[in-house]
């Protein structure tokens, strides 16, 4: 939770079961006002955590400035946008788009 990233264990409902899924966070960081991560995608099934962090780290590459560190890139970024790139849709167009 006090992490660049932040992957914390949850259940999630699939078919009638509970399966292990993660909560996602991002821009935790410890010093002076420490903070816990936002929370950015919810429940994301385990089999789809993989591709989720690789989204992550996809999305600082292709938008982050020059010298610009994965913490200093969260802190100026939106939970609200993070939220919205890695919603399923926009996760499923950027792998359409990537082939």
């Amino acid at each position: 939770q006090i992490a660049d990233i932040g992957i914390e264990g949850v259940l999630k409902k699939v078919d009638g079961e509970f399966v292990e899924a993660m909560d996602i966070r991002i821009g935790g960081h410890l010093g002076p006002e420490p903070k816990f991560g936002d929370v950015v995608a919810r429940k994301i099934p385990h089999w789809d955590l993989n591709e989720t962090l690789v989204r992550i780290l996809t999305l600082y590459e292709q938008m982050h400035d020059e010298g610009e560190t994965f913490a200093a890139f969260a802190a100026r970024t939106e939970s609200d946008w993070w939220s919205e790139q890695l919603a399923p849709a926009a996760a499923e167009a950027a792998v359409a788009a990537a082939a």
